[in-house]
C-alpha cells in the first residue's frame, strides 16, 4: 500500500480505529550491503516504565566482522567550547600585546624628537658660550667699560714688621668686629 492510497474501509460492527499506513523503507544505496529484512518486535509494557532498548541489529551476512559503531562522546561540546575559549584568549592576548607595542612605539618617537630638540639646543648654547668666553670678546667688552692695561707695571711693596707668619693668625681678622659696623648691609 502506498502512503497516498486511501485508508482501508472499516468492517461493520468493529470499533477499533484504522491502522496507520506503513511506509516502505528507502531502498539501499548502490553497492551498500543491506541487512536482511526482519519484522520489528512488538513493544512490551512494564509496570516500572523502564526505557525500552531497541533490539540490536543483526550483522550482515557477508563473512566479515563489522565492529559496532563508536559511542557518541558526550563531552564533545565541552571540548569545542574550551577550544573556542582558548583561541579567543590567544587572539585577545595578541591584540593587547600589539596595542602595547604600538603605544610604546609612539612614546619612543616622542622621546626621540625631544632628544633631537635638546641636542640642537645644547649645540646652540655651547656655540653661544664659546663666543661669549672668547678672549677677543672679553678684551673688547673691557675696553667698552673703560678697563684697560695699566700705564705702569705694578710694583710689589714689602711691608716691614706686619708680615704674618705662615699658619699664624692675621691682624686683619682681629679687627673684623670694628670694621664690620662700618660696612653696608647690602652686598
Amino acid at each position: 500500500m502506498s502512503p497516498t492510497a486511501a485508508p482501508p474501509r472499516r468492517r461493520s460492527g468493529t470499533t477499533a480505529p484504522p491502522a496507520p499506513a506503513r511506509r516502505r523503507p528507502a531502498p539501499p544505496a548502490r553497492g551498500a550491503v543491506d541487512a536482511p529484512r526482519t519484522r520489528s518486535r512488538p513493544t512490551t509494557r512494564t509496570s516500572a516504565k523502564a526505557p525500552v532498548r531497541p533490539a540490536p541489529r543483526p550483522a550482515p551476512r557477508t563473512g566479515r566482522v563489522v565492529p559496532p559503531p563508536a559511542p557518541r562522546r558526550p563531552r564533545s561540546r565541552l571540548r569545542v567550547a574550551v577550544l573556542v575559549l582558548a583561541v579567543a584568549t590567544v587572539v585577545i592576548t595578541i591584540a593587547g600585546f600589539h596595542a602595547f607595542l604600538a603605544q610604546t612605539q609612539v612614546r619612543l618617537e616622542e622621546l626621540r624628537a625631544r632628544t633631537a630638540q635638546a641636542e640642537s639646543r645644547y649645540e646652540t648654547l655651547r656655540l653661544e658660550n664659546g663666543q661669549l668666553t672668547s678672549p677677543a670678546r672679553i678684551t673688547t667688552r673691557a675696553a667698552e667699560l673703560g678697563l684697560g692695561p695699566p700705564g705702569v707695571a705694578p710694583v710689589a711693596i714689602p711691608l716691614a714688621d706686619d708680615v704674618p707668619k705662615r699658619g699664624g693668625s692675621s691682624a686683619t681678622l682681629a679687627d673684623w668686629a670694628e670694621v664690620k659696623r662700618h660696612l653696608d648691609a647690602t652686598p
